[in-house]
C-alpha cells in the first residue's frame, strides 16, 4: 500500500536532511566503479524525488511524475534503460529531451526490512550503455544494499552513539565486501601512487597477492609510463574522472596485458581527496577478437570490391541489404538504387527457375531449405533485358532476425557457347556415323568383291563377320573388341586378289610351287590394308595376315605360336576352317557338319587355340543357325 510506504519513508527522518559522508561516499564508489558521471540516492515522496545523495547533478529533487526511479521501485530487480531515446516509457521525458539529457539509466531500489521500496540508489550517463552486464548490476545491487543499511544507521542514531558505531561498522564492513567481491579489479592508492587496497579480481589480473603489492607503488605500471601515470592522477585528483582509457600493463610474469582503465578520487568528509580508486577491466581477448574482425572485414571487404561476381544479400523481408561493385556491373543497378529495393529487382516476375524472394521467404517460414548445390535462373538488367544466371544461395541468423546471401554470376556466354558446342557435337557425331558407315560399306563391297573370285556367291565373307564376333564374344573378349572383328573379318582373304585364277580356281590339289603362290595372299592382304589411321583397317590387316598361323607354330607366314598370335587371328582362323570345309570350292565338295566338328575337335591344340575350339563348340547351335542364315 502506497500510504505505508510512504510512512515508512518518513518514519526514517531523512528527507531533506544535510548532506552525510557515508552516504556520499557509496554514491562516489558507484560513479567510479561503474564509470558513470551521475550517480544519485534518491528517495520517491509522494509527488517528487528527493536527493540524499549526488555526484555530477546539481538539482536536489525533481517532480514524481517525470522521475525515472518512480519505474524502479515497482519491481525488486534492477531496473535497466540502456538508451531513453529508444525506450518509449522516457523518450519524451524532460530529463531526455533537456538537461541533464539521460540516455542511460540503471536503478537498484532500496528495500526495507519490511520490505517496502522507499527509493533507489542510480546511476546515469548521458551517452546510451550497452555494455550494462550481470556484474555491473551485481555491484549496483549491493551498493544499494548498503545505501539501505545507512538509512538504517541513520533512523537508529537516536537509539544512542553506541548503536550508530556499531551500524557504522557494519556499513565499512558491507563496503568492504563489495570492494572485495567486485568482478573488476580494484586498487586503492595514496597520492604519490602507494598501493593501499588490492582486491581479489586484482590479484588474478596481475599476479601479485595483496600482500606483494600493499605499500609499494603501483607494480604493473612499467618504470617508463610512471610520469604517464601520475599525470592522471593528477587529473582525477583536480575532479575529472579519467574512463574508458585502454593502455598496456605488466603482470608479475612478465607478461603484458590490454586493461580499460577508469579512476576516480574518495574524499574525506571535508572534502579532500585522499585516495584514488583506480578500476582496471581486461581486454586483452576483446581487442584481439576485434582486431581479427577486423582483419576479416577488410578481406572480406577488399574480395567483394574486386570480384567480377556479384553478391548480393537480402533480409527476410526480402530487401537487398548489400550490392557489391560486380552487383553494379552484372545488373547495372548502383548500390544506392539497390540496397532497400525488394529482391525482386534482380528477377523477371515470373522467371522459369528458381524465384529467389520465393524461395527466401518458404526459407523463413520454416518451408524450405535452402539447394546445397548451385541453381542457374533467368537474370533482370536495368535496361529490362534477360540472361541466366547461376545463383549459390546461404543463410544466417543476426540477433532475432535472418539474412540470405547470393553469389551470382552471368553464364549467358557460357550457356550460348555450350548450346553451339552441343549442336557442333551433334553435327561431328551425324558425320561420325555416316563416314563410319561409308567405310564398312566400301570394306563390305571391296572385300566380296575379292571373294567372288572363288565364291560364286560371296557370302563367305558375310558369314565369317557373324561367326566370328559370336566366338569372339563366346570367348569372353569385350563387345567393342567383337563389334571391330565383325566388321574387319570379311578382309582376312583379300590378298587373294593378288593370286592367279589359274592357281586360285584349280580344281585338284596344289603342287609345292602352286602352294607357295596361294600363300602370299596373306602378305598381299596385309599390304594393302597395312598403314591405315583407321583401327577397323589395322585390325583388318592383322586379321589377313595372323589367320593362317597355328597354335602349334606350323603356320605361315611367320610360324607363330600359342598366344603370341594375336587373338583376331585365332578366332578368324577357326571360324574360316569351319565356314571353308561346310562350302563349295572347285577343289573339293562341302563336307558335312559331323565331319567338319571331328575336325576341329581333331586340330585342337595343334592348328586351332583349344580354348576357342572349346567355346565354339559349346554354342554349335548358334553357329549352325548363324551359317544358314546368311547361306
Amino acid at each position: 500500500m502506497e500510504h505505508l510506504r510512504l510512512a515508512e519513508l518518513r518514519w526514517y527522518g531523512i528527507l531533506d536532511t544535510a548532506a552525510t559522508p557515508s552516504f556520499d561516499r557509496l554514491t562516489r564508489l558507484a560513479s567510479a566503479s561503474l564509470e558513470v558521471p551521475i550517480a544519485l540516492i534518491s528517495l520517491v515522496d509522494g509527488d517528487r524525488q528527493w536527493f540524499k545523495s549526488r555526484v555530477g547533478l546539481q538539482v536536489c529533487e525533481t517532480g514524481r511524475d517525470i522521475a525515472f526511479c518512480a519505474h524502479a521501485i515497482l519491481g525488486d530487480e534492477v531496473l535497466v534503460v540502456p538508451d531513453a531515446r529508444d525506450d518509449a516509457r522516457f523518450s519524451g521525458n524532460p530529463l531526455v529531451t533537456g538537461d541533464p539529457k539521460i540516455r542511460f539509466y540503471a536503478g537498484a531500489p532500496l528495500v526495507s526490512p519490511s520490505g517496502h521500496r522507499l527509493g533507489t540508489l542510480c546511476v546515469i550517463d548521458t551517452r546510451p550503455r550497452h555494455d550494462f552486464c550481470a556484474r555491473r548490476k551485481a555491484i549496483l545491487a549491493d551498493l544499494a544494499a548498503s545505501a539501505m543499511e545507512a538509512m538504517e544507521t541513520h533512523r537508529r542514531n537516536s537509539e544512542g552513539i553506541g548503536n550508530a558505531a556499531r551500524q557504522v561498522r557494519r556499513l565499512a564492513t558491507n563496503l568492504n565486501d563489495t570492494f572485495e567481491a567486485a568482478p573488476l579489479a580494484m586498487v586503492t592508492t595514496l597520492i604519490d601512487g602507494t598501493v593501499t587496497g588490492w582486491n581479489g579480481s586484482a590479484e588474478a589480473m596481475f599476479g601479485w597477492t595483496k600482500e606483494e603489492a600493499l605499500g609499494r607503488m603501483l607494480p604493473f605500471v612499467p618504470e617508463a609510463e610512471r610520469g604517464f601515470s601520475r599525470h592522471h592522477a593528477g587529473e582525477t585528483l583536480a575532479g575529472k574522472h579519467v574512463r574508458g582509457l585502454e593502455v598496456r600493463r605488466l603482470r608479475k610474469d612478465g607478461s603484458w596485458i590490454d586493461v580499460r582503465i577508469a579512476t576516480a578520487a574518495l574524499r574525506d568528509e571535508h572534502g579532500r581527496a585522499v585516495e584514488i580508486l583506480v578500476i582496471l577491466e581486461d581486454v586483452t581477448d576483446a581487442k584481439r577478437t576485434k582486431a581479427a574482425l577486423e582483419e576479416k572485414r577488410a578481406s572480406l571487404d577488399a574480395l567483394l570490391s574486386t570480384t567480377v561476381d556479384a553478391v548480393v544479400t537480402a533480409d527476410q523481408d526480402n530487401r537487398i541489404t548489400g550490392w557489391n561493385p560486380g552487383a553494379e556491373a552484372i545488373f547495372g543497378h548502383s548500390a544506392g538504387e539497390a540496397i532497400g529495393s525488394p529482391l525482386a529487382l534482380v528477377q523477371p516476375a515470373h522467371p522459369q527457375g528458381i524465384h529467389l524472394a520465393g524461395l527466401f521467404e518458404e526459407v523463413r517460414t520454416g518451408g524450405a531449405s535452402l539447394p546445397r548445390s548451385v541453381v542457374e535462373s533467368p537474370g533482370l538488367r536495368r535496361d529490362g533485358s534477360e540472361f541466366h544466371m547461376e545463383v549459390a544461395l546461404s543463410s544466417w541468423t543476426g540477433g532475432s532476425r535472418r539474412f540470405f546471401g547470393a553469389i551470382i554470376r552471368d553464364v549467358t556466354t557460357r550457356k550460348r557457347a555450350d548450346t553451339d558446342l552441343a549442336d557442333a557435337k551433334r553435327r561431328v557425331d551425324a558425320m561420325n556415323v555416316r563416314l563410319t558407315a561409308t567405310q564398312e560399306e566400301v570394306v563390305r563391297r571391296l572385300c566380296t568383291a575379292a571373294e567372288f573370285r572363288d565364291d560364286d556367291t560371296g557370302q563367305h565373307v558375310v558369314r565369317i563377320a557373324h561367326l566370328a564376333h559370336r566366338l569372339a564374344i563366346n570367348s569372353g573378349a569385350d563387345s567393342d573388341f567383337a563389334d571391330q572383328l565383325r566388321e574387319a573379318a570379311p578382309l582376312h582373304d583379300i590378298g587373294k586378289i593378288g593370286v592367279p585364277d589359274t592357281v586360285l580356281l584349280k580344281p585338284g590339289k596344289l603342287d609345292p610351287e602352286e602352294r607357295k603362290v596361294m600363300e602370299e595372299h596373306v602378305g598381299i592382304g596385309w599390304r594393302i590394308l597395312r598403314g591405315s589411321d583407321v583401327p577397323l583397317l589395322e585390325l583388318a590387316a592383322e586379321v589377313a595376315l595372323t589367320h593362317h598361323e597355328k597354335w602349334d607354330g606350323t603356320g605361315y607366314p611367320a610360324g607363330l605360336k600359342g598366344e603370341a598370335i594375336p587373338l583376331s587371328g585365332r578366332v578368324v582362323a577357326v571360324t574360316d576352317v569351319f565356314d571353308a570345309l561346310l562350302s563349295r570350292r572347285p577343289y573339293k565338295e562341302p563336307w558335312s557338319l559331323e565331319r567338319v566338328l571331328n575336325h576341329l575337335r581333331a586340330e585342337a591344340g595343334r592348328h586351332f587355340d583349344p580354348r576357342l575350339v572349346s567355346a565354339f563348340l559349346d554354342d554349335i547351335p548358334g553357329m549352325v543357325q548363324l551359317h544358314a542364315r546368311y547361306s
